[in-house]
């Protein structure tokens, strides 16, 4: 699932300010969010990037500077003025200590995915209206053009909800929030659990923190160093190498013969076999689990050649598929344009 906005670490999203300006440890919530404390809006989402950004770093791999730097160029923290002020998102300051709580740096990296950011900052547009960006919209939600799964200036987009609870249909969209629940067969159901059966098109994915075992098809806990059948079975900041979970590779080592083994925010190029950083604009897209698709400041886009780059949003007048590749945020008729407001 691609997002233009990971709300959390599970939209990899995840995956997404700095708390050293706010005079904090990236481990707590800091001196504002005591008992009686007020956070503002911009205060509490400084600290919460860079919990998150933190996070994300010990669990996924790569720079947790490259983590916020992706968070913030899709939405910087200053921009949530302005949508408060709009009146599309209220800002409750009497629940931002405990979401900073509820996401600490040091978390497990299993920690399912917490809506207490979005609740915090509540979206008040609701389903099926429209809107201009993801945190006007529910917390399960996400402001998306026809077929773009990201908001398109040019485009009828609106606030498109995820089932996220056992029940709730995923037929429309055919996937469920990430880490809540998991769609089958056109209905969200619970994830499996521990010793539950799994493998077949017939059961659910097994739940955050498990893998489908391999020659035992039951949900198992992931552990550094074991069996795997694909990148996605191992911890973060490992890989799976001839059914083996094994540490990510260092920017500057060899990666031949492993292409999805090196570091977050890394890539493995094809002429030299090495790892080198990537997700900024010129250079590869960015990798977290061997999934190459992130940007920072760019998108990412397929070169055809089974390689990915992140490229500078577009200007005016030139070609584009989809809002995200143009510097307006609005393609029309193929073309980059100014729409909406």
């Amino acid at each position: 699932m691609k997002r233009s906005a990971p709300r959390g670490p599970a939209f990899v999203v995840l995956v997404a300010a700095s708390l050293a300006a706010c005079g904090s440890s990236p481990n707590s919530p800091g001196p504002d969010s005591g008992v009686g404390a007020t956070l503002s809006a911009t205060i509490f989402c400084a600290q919460e990037r860079e919990q998150t950004a933190a996070f994300s770093a010990r669990c996924l791999g790569g720079l947790a500077a490259d983590w916020k730097a992706y968070r913030d160029s899709y939405m910087p923290c200053s921009r949530f003025d302005e949508l408060i002020a709009a009146g599309t998102v209220r800002f409750h300051p009497e629940l931002a200590a405990d979401c900073l709580r509820a996401q600490s740096a040091d978390r497990d990296c299993s920690t399912p995915e917490n809506f207490c950011f979005a609740k915090t900052f509540e979206g008040l547009v609701p389903v099926n209206a429209p809107c201009h960006n993801d945190y006007e919209c529910p917390p399960n939600g996400g402001c998306w053009a026809p077929s773009e799964f990201a908001a398109n200036a040019c485009a009828a987009s609106v606030c498109v909800a995820l089932g996220d609870k056992v029940g709730d249909p995923c037929t429309t969209v055919p996937f469920c929030y990430p880490g809540i629940a998991t769609c089958l067969k056109g209905v969200c159901v619970a994830y499996g659990k521990p010793g539950d059966a799994c493998g077949l098109d017939s059961e659910p994915a097994c739940g955050p923190g498990l893998r489908c075992g391999l020659a035992d098809p039951k949900c198992v806990p992931i552990a550094p160093g074991s069996q795997c059948g694909s990148d996605f079975d191992c911890v973060g900041t490992e890989y799976c190498d001839n059914l083996q979970c094994r540490p990510r590779i260092a920017v500057g080592a060899s990666c031949n013969g492993v292409p999805t083994g090196c570091v977050g925010w890394a890539s493995c190029n094809e002429q030299t076999f090495t790892c080198e950083a990537a997700g900024h604009p010129g250079q590869a897209c960015g990798s977290t689990q061997g999934d190459d698709t992130l940007c920072i400041d760019s998108f990412c886009q397929n070169n055809g050649d089974g390689s990915r780059s992140c490229i500078k949003p577009f200007g005016l007048g030139a070609a584009c598929q989809l809002g995200r590749q143009c510097a307006s945020g609005g393609c029309s008729d193929n073309a980059c344009a100014t729409c909406g407001s």
